[in-house]
C-alpha cells in the first residue's frame, strides 16, 4: 500500500494532469483488481477548462503513481467518502505535465 507521502505526491500529479483547480478532496486508499495498478484512491476538484467538479481514480502500484483517469462505475468513486487533500491544485499558470497539452 502506498505510504502517506507517496499518496501525497500522487494526489498531486493526478490533479496537476487533469488541470484541477482549487481545493483538492481525497477518498480512503484501497485495493484494486482493475486500472493500472494494485491500489486506487478518488479525487475531486474543479477542472480549469469547464469550471466543474470532477471525480478521478488514480492508481498505484505500492508507492509507484501509475496515473489517474476520469472515473468510471467499477472505480466506485461515487460511493466513498472524501475528506480535504493537504494537496492544493496547481494555479491557473501552473506548469502542464510532460505529453499533455495546456
Amino acid at each position: 500500500m502506498p505510504t502517506s507521502a507517496a499518496a501525497s505526491e500522487g494526489i498531486k500529479k493526478a490533479a496537476t494532469e487533469e488541470k484541477l483547480t482549487g481545493p483538492i478532496e481525497m477518498s480512503d486508499l484501497r485495493e484494486t483488481d482493475h486500472g493500472p495498478g494494485r491500489f486506487v484512491l478518488c479525487i475531486r476538484g474543479v477542472d480549469l477548462k469547464y469550471r466543474r467538479v470532477r471525480t478521478y481514480a488514480v492508481f498505484f502500484d505500492n508507492n509507484d503513481y501509475k496515473g489517474s483517469r476520469i472515473s468510471v462505475m467499477i472505480d466506485d468513486c461515487e460511493k466513498q467518502d472524501y475528506r480535504p487533500s493537504s494537496q492544493k491544485a496547481a494555479s491557473v499558470g501552473g506548469a502542464s505535465s510532460p505529453g499533455r497539452t495546456k
